[in-house]
């Protein structure tokens, strides 16, 4: 009767965690990240471009991120 207790209560434990771990929210991938990393042998050219990419990137995903919480939520119930 014991081993059924503990199986019963090890399913629970095991079945409450796998839950509280699939509803926490992910983060989304970073689409900068391509320029983050040097590829190897990498020239002075190279560097200044993926450098400048980079802060293209930022500016923009800044600038995407600054609209999406400007944006006015509409009107709900208001007739």
């Amino acid at each position: 009767m014991k081993r059924l207790s503990y199986s019963i209560l090890t399913v629970v434990l095991v079945a409450g965690l796998s839950l509280s771990a699939l509803s926490q929210a992910q983060k989304p991938a970073d689409p900068c990240a391509e320029f983050k990393k040097a590829p190897k042998g990498e020239t002075a050219a190279d560097k200044k471009k993926r450098q400048t990419d980079l802060k293209e990137c930022t500016a923009k995903q800044k600038a995407d991120a600054n609209a999406s919480k400007q944006q006015t939520p509409k009107d709900s119930g208001k007739k």
